[in-house]
């Protein structure tokens, strides 16, 4: 019994010995590098930008709600407060027919159905359903401001005219989460040359000093912009070259 109870104890302390190292392991190598990665300038932009939309998406979803509970429409229908309005002026009528008089705009309750749908549900529109439009812009800036550069609100704006020439005029398609991929595949490589770009002299138009600073700002990275979004550009004619010629080569 004795040596089955110093075995025991022998037992536990290893046990207490690998417990320490797995937690000095997790403290000093797994939680720092975790750290580094969630530090990378270009997932941290990825986050400072999804971070600030957070009241957009927040206000869309409110939008959603006050459309479907109070205005009956996303096909709630009378699962609302104007459905139930409806049934208690109109008792004779079923629960389903209450659904088909809010979805019909023929009659006044369609109407206000319609009308509070509009109202309200356009919210989500503006917010959620614009969500890679915002990302884009802010996903340049944030960027920007990583590398310390003179003009983070120009980047963003390189960053989402990049995005949208990217579309290729689809761009009612790509606005929402779909695009949210290609806002940031564009977005990144944009600003990157845009910086890169803007730090060559050559490329760098001055101004008297008499130009209002934010004049300056602008003229001084014309060029950059002009030779990125071209670059996009040049990007689009490839994939369109091939589409369209691809496509003349097929004989049916």
């Amino acid at each position: 019994m004795a040596e089955v109870e110093k075995f025991d104890v022998k037992k536990s302390r290893e046990k207490a010995k690998e417990k320490r190292t797995f937690k000095q392991w997790i403290n000093e190598s797994l939680v720092p590098g975790m750290a580094k990665v969630g530090n990378q300038r270009h997932l941290a932009a990825i986050r400072d930008s999804f971070g600030t939309m957070i009241p957009l998406i927040i206000a869309g979803s409110i939008g959603i709600l006050i459309n479907a509970i109070i205005f009956g429409g996303a096909g709630s229908g009378y699962v609302s407060i104007l459905g139930l309005i409806c049934k208690a002026a109109n008792p004779d009528v079923s629960w389903d027919g209450v659904t088909a008089l809010l979805a019909d705009t023929g009659n006044g309750w369609g109407q206000a159905s319609k009308i509070g749908g509009l109202a309200f549900g356009h919210i989500n529109t503006v917010t959620v359903g614009m969500m890679a439009v915002y990302f884009a812009f802010l996903f340049g800036y944030f960027i920007a401001l990583s590398r310390q550069f003179k003009a983070p609100i120009i980047a963003g704006f390189v960053s989402l005219s990049a995005f949208l020439l990217a579309c290729m005029g689809e761009i009612t398609f790509f606005m929402g989460a779909v695009g949210l991929i290609q806002a940031i595949i564009f977005g990144l490589l944009a600003t990157e040359f845009f910086i890169y770009l803007s730090g060559v002299r050559a490329l760098n138009i001055k101004l008297p000093d008499g130009v209002p600073p934010a004049v300056g700002k602008s003229f001084a990275v014309f060029l950059p912009v002009v030779i990125t979004l071209g670059a996009v550009g040049a990007v689009n004619v490839i994939f369109l070259s091939m589409a369209i010629v691809g496509g003349g080569l097929i004989c049916k």
